[in-house]
């Protein structure tokens, strides 16, 4: 009996795994992104974002594109002697996402509980309750709110997910944009898809972008990284170069007035 199931527990493995991998690649399908890469160059101002996930048609959706987190630190001012302002502290918040954009068919609070959102990590509320920071710091988490949106880094629009029907059986199709701003950095962001009925919340996709660096931006970044002596004598180049472009321009424009 031993030998049989020495001679088995191979072949049972790896049928184990096919099975497994095959449900996490037909998770992966269900979610179309398009596109899958992003390339950020010179001239690049902003790209978009589409995704395409299958729901139900009486289901609510939520959409969220999330990037790597990092832990960051805010300087906290306040009045000293009570006349002058400035820095009386830190606050180190632990888990900052570089990109955050939320998409949803509904009000966040007509999705689910509060508890529910903050599992999910959905909405800035649930960012901040797990962001730490101390009691001090819901002013500070307000600010970095803002500068986060005026980057277009950081978003929540809610009603801003599209659910069309798709074949039978109540079938659909939930689909939502994201904007790529110039100053969104490279690196794999995750792509989630959850949807919400009767309070309960379900993965229904999952998948990615990547964000890469091309042309010049992506030598200058190799050579900052590996040759600082190279950039270095490159950054003099261009700052000369943009120097004497700026002198002929206005060179001619001088020459015109007179």
């Amino acid at each position: 009996m031993r030998a049989v199931f020495r001679l088995l527990a191979p072949t049972f493995v790896v049928a184990v795994a096919l099975v497994l991998s095959g449900e996490a690649s037909e998770a992966q399908e269900s979610l179309v992104i398009q596109p899958s890469v992003v390339n950020v160059h010179m001239l690049y101002h902003e790209s978009t974002v589409h995704v395409t996930a299958p729901v139900l048609a009486d289901d609510e959706v939520a959409i969220l594109l999330v990037g790597q987190e990092r832990s960051l630190t805010l300087k906290r001012k306040g009045k000293v002697l009570g006349l002058i302002w400035m820095n009386v502290g830190d606050v180190t918040f632990e888990t900052v996402p570089d990109v955050y954009l939320l998409r949803t068919t509904c009000a966040l609070s007509s999705l689910a509980a509060p508890a529910v959102l903050t599992r999910l990590d959905l909405g800035f509320d649930a960012l901040a309750a797990r962001s730490g920071g101390g009691a001090t710091a819901d002013t500070l988490f307000d600010e970095l709110v803002q500068l986060k949106e005026r980057d277009g880094l950081w978003d929540v629009s809610e009603g801003r997910v599209e659910v069309m029907p798709a074949g039978a059986e109540g079938g659909a199709l939930a689909t939502a944009d994201f904007a790529l701003p110039a100053k969104v950095p490279p690196g794999e962001y995750r792509v989630l898809a959850y949807t919400f009925a009767r309070g309960n919340a379900e993965l229904v996709g999952e998948g990615s972008v990547r964000v890469e660096q091309g042309g010049v931006a992506a030598l200058i970044t190799a050579l900052a990284g590996g040759h600082s002596l190279l950039y270095g004598v490159l950054a003099v180049l261009i700052a000369g170069a943009a120097g004497l472009l700026t002198g002929v321009v206005f060179g001619r424009g001088a020459r015109k007035g007179h």
